[in-house]
C-alpha cells in the first residue's frame, strides 16, 4: 500500500527555482514598498512639524530717508557722559 500512495503523488507544476525566484521577487517588492512608505512618513512628519511650528515672517521695509539731525541735549545727567569716550557721538 505504501507504494501505491507514493506513486499517485502529483508532480509540482512550478519548479523549485521558479518558486524561489518568485519568493525573492515578492520580498524585494515588499522591501521597496516598506522603504518608500518610511521615506514618505518622514517627509509627512517634517511637513506637519513645519506647519505647526512658528513661521518665519519676512518683511520688506521701505527705505529710510534722513530729513534732519537732532541737536545734542544739555542736561546735568548727561554732563558726565559727555567726557566719556564710550558715550560720545
Amino acid at each position: 500500500m505504501t507504494t501505491n500512495a507514493i506513486a499517485n503523488t502529483p508532480a509540482a507544476l512550478v519548479s523549485t527555482g521558479a518558486r524561489i525566484a518568485a519568493a525573492l521577487g515578492v520580498a524585494a517588492v515588499v522591501a521597496a514598498a516598506w522603504l518608500a512608505a518610511g521615506q514618505e512618513s518622514r517627509a509627512a512628519v517634517q511637513a506637519s512639524a513645519a506647519a505647526m511650528g512658528p513661521k518665519t515672517l519676512y518683511v520688506t521695509l521701505p527705505p529710510v530717508e534722513i530729513i534732519g539731525k537732532r541737536e545734542r541735549a544739555e542736561s546735568t545727567a548727561l554732563a558726565g557722559a559727555e567726557s566719556s569716550p564710550r558715550n560720545s557721538l
